[in-house]
């Protein structure tokens, strides 16, 4: 079940990375609005990929720490995640409860699973 649990996060990474705009991803500045000029746009391959807090500055105090935490996390690191996802169910064979708990917490967190 563990390394079945791993395989199914590492097969959801892949198809959402494969499925997105190719990285990297940079942090861009907005052009209008009330973040004109602030640091809350993603951008690849010269395309707006996210905003975040464009339109209603009071409920997105955080959007520039938002948009640089998407732009780190861009396709390339979640086909870097899915592959050590499958390699730890590679490793486990048939030890089942030999899985490294923070694999097992980050394969839960994809599958929207209580860890």
């Amino acid at each position: 079940m563990t390394a079945d649990t791993l395989r199914r996060a590492a097969e959801v990474l892949r198809a959402l990375s494969n499925g997105s705009t190719e990285g990297p991803w940079l942090v861009g500045h907005e052009v209008d609005g009330a973040y004109a000029e602030r640091r809350t746009v993603v951008r690849a391959q010269g395309l707006r990929v996210v905003t975040v807090g464009q339109t209603r500055q009071h409920h997105h105090r955080e959007a520039e720490a938002n948009v640089a935490f998407i732009a780190t996390m861009h396709p390339g690191v979640g086909l870097a995640l899915a592959d050590w996802l499958q390699l730890e169910a590679d490793r486990l064979g048939w030890l089942e409860n030999y899985a490294t708990p923070q694999a097992l917490t980050v394969a839960r967190a994809i599958l929207g699973e209580a860890s």
